[in-house]
């Protein structure tokens, strides 16, 4: 692949694709975030070459913040439905304290990254 500079440039990424949106998975917006992240060594060069004329659309550097940032916000539901599914019996006291911790992270993630607070609020 070469640059708008004419350079040769050599991208290792694991060998996979990109995520589609799946309506019956509520994380899978999370997981298409995951998966960009570990795409963007090779979409940000991707979208630099000669060989399509999709300059207009690169994501900025704060497009990627701003993407990293929902990921962020996104991994606090993901994270805690996979340790409630993860139980053989799951049992309501342990979905109480799960809730609770829950909304304690999303809380601690809105106070610490003032720039995610809309979107932890909106999880709230």
């Amino acid at each position: 692949m070469k640059n708008n500079d004419g350079k040769h440039i050599t991208v290792q990424v694991p060998e996979l694709q990109p995520l589609r949106d799946v309506k019956m998975r509520w994380d899978s917006v999370y997981m298409m975030l995951q998966r960009l992240q570990q795409l963007r060594p090779a979409i940000d060069p991707y979208f630099e070459t000669e060989l399509v004329d999709f300059s207009q659309y690169k994501l900025s550097e704060l497009d990627w913040e701003i993407l990293e940032g929902l990921e962020s916000v996104l991994m606090i539901p993901h994270k805690f439905q996979q340790s409630m599914s993860s139980e053989s019996t799951p049992v309501l006291s342990h979905a109480i304290v799960y809730f609770k911790m829950f909304m304690t992270e999303l809380e601690n993630l809105g106070e610490q990254h003032r720039v995610l607070r809309p979107w932890t609020e909106i999880a709230l």
